[in-house]
């Protein structure tokens, strides 16, 4: 039986079951078994551009204010989706345009699991129900789109460099972030990668320049939440809501800690002559290219967005197979250490994903939202710790060269 029979089932299963819960058990009580607290009318996040559209036909620039939102919020996107407008668009269209997103996730993830083998196949599901991807599954969040069209970056790279990177060009014009889906092209040629790299650089550039005001404004509205999120800033900040003092003194001590995630990330990895461990030979590049997209954008979104609501955690589910495959693999001396470190990884992400069950639980003994609220950071830093080290392992021996500036052979 195929991994893609298997994928495709196996979510057919799922859909099924959602559906006859919302019919028999109810729709917002569905979403409760998983401690999802929903948002009424369903898909809110998609709705910033359907009611976006009505605003717009009143008059008014919906990036700046957008009154027809049912929750009076921004149209905090690039300016292209607003494209979309002359197609006829408007709010009796949420719920399709809910659905197709969810969709594309759905699809993406069928894909993705190409040859999978059922050990990958459980774990990758497991985050699949987890409350971190069913909370953008409910906010109906533009990130599901994001994972198909970088699921579709990463297969294509496999065949063709020029149709990855318009995949991920696409991803950056409707979303910013996953330009840094760019890192698949670190394995190619060490001369036709920077390359390519500084003419993406220019067109980024480009892109900013023409657009900066809006971009400028995104940035700062963009909310920064403690709650169901993950990110640099998180821990610091909900201290802050208590005492400005201690506050300053763990904003500190976090950047302390990324300094020195960076410091052993750089020195100890880049001694390492060691290939990356080889697991099923149809996956192998696949993989590989897949966690170093899910590891960059968690970095990227950990350090630069500092707070990030935690169904942007659905990235991390390209890291898994390969976290699978160093976990797994032949053990040696040199490679223990790596092993021991993607079994640390897979366990925080998981757990990670799982945070809003498990604050549900905790939430019966004294203090335990408090107690539930520090071991998810502890989690999310050690997802970001150890993703860290394991991607400056993982790069090219070539690469490590350039930016160690050590010879190797």
């Amino acid at each position: 039986m195929s991994s893609y029979f298997k994928s495709f089932s196996i979510i057919l299963l799922i859909v099924l079951f959602f559906l006859l819960s919302f019919y028999f058990y109810g729709y917002d009580a569905t979403w409760q078994l998983w401690n999802i607290h929903t948002m009424s009318p369903p898909f809110a996040d998609v709705r910033t551009i359907t009611h976006g559209a009505e605003s717009y036909a009143h008059g008014f620039d919906p990036l700046y204010d957008n009154p027809e939102d049912p929750w009076q919020r921004k149209l905090a996107y690039p300016r292209i989706w607003q494209g979309l407008f002359s197609l006829g668009l408007n709010s009796s269209h949420s719920i399709a345009m809910g659905i197709t997103w969810l969709s594309t996730f759905l699809i993406g993830v069928i894909l993705f699991l190409k040859n999978a083998d059922n050990k990958t196949l459980f774990y990758v599901f497991l985050l699949v129900l987890s409350p971190a991807t069913l909370l953008a599954v409910e906010r109906g969040t533009l990130d599901l789109l994001m994972f198909f069209i970088l699921t579709l970056a990463i297969l294509a790279i496999q065949r063709s460099y020029l149709l990855s990177a318009v995949f991920i060009f696409t991803g950056y014009i409707l979303k910013l972030f996953p330009i840094f889906a760019w890192i698949l092209f670190i394995k190619g040629e060490r001369t036709k990668f920077i390359i390519s790299t500084l003419g993406a650089f220019v067109l980024v550039g480009l892109y900013i320049a023409f657009n900066y005001d809006d971009f400028k404004f995104i940035w700062s509205y963009v909310p920064r939440s403690t709650d169901i999120s993950f990110g640099r800033n998180v821990f610091w900040m909900a201290v802050a809501q208590s005492n400005e003092t201690i506050a300053f003194v763990a904003k500190m001590f976090s950047l302390v800690v990324i300094a020195i995630a960076f410091g052993l990330a750089y020195l100890d990895p880049f001694k390492s002559k060691t290939k990356t461990m080889i697991g099923n030979k149809n996956n192998e590049q696949l993989y590989q290219d897949a966690f170093r997209v899910g590891a960059t954008l968690y970095i990227y979104i950990f350090l630069l967005f500092g707070n990030s609501w935690d169904y942007r955690l659905i990235f991390l589910i390209f890291t898994v197979p390969q976290l699978l495959k160093w976990s797994g693999g032949v053990e040696s001396t040199e490679t223990r250490l790596i092993k021991n470190i993607s079994k640390l990884a897979l366990m925080t992400i998981i757990l990670s994903f799982w945070y809003l069950i498990i604050v549900k639980l905790f939430s019966f003994i004294p203090y335990g939202k408090k107690i539930a609220f520090i071991w998810d950071e502890i989690n999310n830093w050690l997802v970001f710790i150890t993703l860290l080290y394991l991607l400056f392992w993982s790069l090219p021996v070539k690469i490590k060269a350039l930016i160690g500036k050590r010879s190797y052979t």
